[in-house]
């Protein structure tokens, strides 16, 4: 049997997967069965996600890719290598591990250094997929260093197997989740599933129906996932924005309270000037009405005066003009005495 449901299957565990090319054509023929799962480490270089691939794949001097089925990368991500036998076991202390009924998984790590808790993550999630897959028990995930013979020929991988097999299990009990593919995943799927002929073909629709609404409408699928990202980035800085509108806004109410309250008390001061600028106006009024009353009457007073000084001088004018009367004393001839 070939395994050329592994990439599917890692997939469905919600996985991110990489297939090596040539992956189901790739092994040292077919496998007899799958009764276990042998995990490893590389023991490879200290940086890069998954710097072994190519020795995983093609082998080295001596030995001969594929060198395990499975490869995992620092960042979890699963690359599906061979479908077929892969030498990865060796010698085994029973024959249900050897590499005709093993899955060998190859993760990236140095046996030395402590793992990125991504990677553990995605090792027990692929581990419980592949329990699922294939009916085994967790019992049956195993270490390279559980499985050699003689005992103590490996160490790796370089973590607890009881504390790994726990996580396992832990994963197997958590309540499943439907993952969901990318557009360009969906579309993949639905294209492959369009290619096979079936009975639903007919001669005015020689492909599925589905095959034109993918085609018609996956660039647009793929806008709008796009469109829903770019929101999706844009919402921390618009919350920001919407965060500092309703503080200034606060602000404004505070500022229009303030003002409404000093508006009160000028509103009674504008009041009591109006009132004392209205009685200021009355008494000039008033003023300048007595003023005149007060010229009017000095002015006829005045004029009266004159009229009576008039009358007077007239008078002793008319007066002198009088000739003097006869002096009976002056009877004798004698003159006047001049007055």
């Amino acid at each position: 049997m070939y395994l050329t449901r592994l990439a599917d299957i890692c997939r469905a565990a919600g996985l991110d997967v990489v297939e090596v090319r040539g992956w189901k054509r790739r092994g040292h023929g077919p496998m007899t069965a799958v009764k276990t799962i042998v995990c490893h480490h590389t023991a490879g270089p200290k940086k890069g996600n998954m710097p072994s691939l190519n020795v995983i794949t093609n082998g080295r001097p001596g030995l001969s890719g594929p060198l395990s089925q499975l490869g995992l990368g620092r960042d979890g991500t699963v690359y599906v290598i061979a479908a077929g036998l892969a030498y990865h076991a060796g010698q085994v202390r029973s024959s249900s591990y050897a590499n005709a009924y093993a899955i060998g998984i190859e993760a990236e790590a140095t046996g030395v250094d402590p793992w990125p808790a991504v990677q553990m993550d995605a090792y027990g999630e692929l581990c419980a997929a592949l329990v699922r897959a294939y009916d085994l028990t967790v019992s049956r995930v195993l270490g390279h260093k559980e499985v050699c013979y003689p005992v103590g020929r490996k160490s790796d991988p370089n973590f607890s197997m009881p504390d790994f097999r726990a996580r396992v299990t832990k994963v197997l009990k958590a309540p499943a989740t439907v993952p969901v593919g990318t557009p360009a995943q969906i579309f993949s799927a639905v294209w492959a599933r369009d290619a096979v002929k079936g009975s639903w073909m007919t001669p005015d629709n020689p492909t599925w129906a589905a095959q034109s609404v993918v085609v018609t409408t996956f660039k647009d699928q793929v806008k709008a996932a796009d469109a829903a990202k770019a929101a999706a980035r844009a919402l921390p800085a618009a919350a920001a924005d919407a965060r500092a509108t309703t503080a200034a806004a606060t602000t404004l109410r505070g500022t229009a309270a303030a003002l409404g309250a000093t508006a009160t008390p000028v509103a009674a001061d504008a009041a009591q000037t109006r009132a004392a600028a209205d009685r200021s106006e009355a008494t000039l009024a008033a003023l300048q009405a007595s003023v005149r009353t007060s010229m009017a009457e000095a002015v006829k007073a005045a004029v009266e005066t004159s009229r009576v000084r008039v009358r007077v001088t007239v008078r002793s004018r008319s007066a002198a003009a009088v000739p003097p009367a006869t002096n009976p004393s002056s009877a004798t001839g004698s003159a006047p005495h001049p007055r």
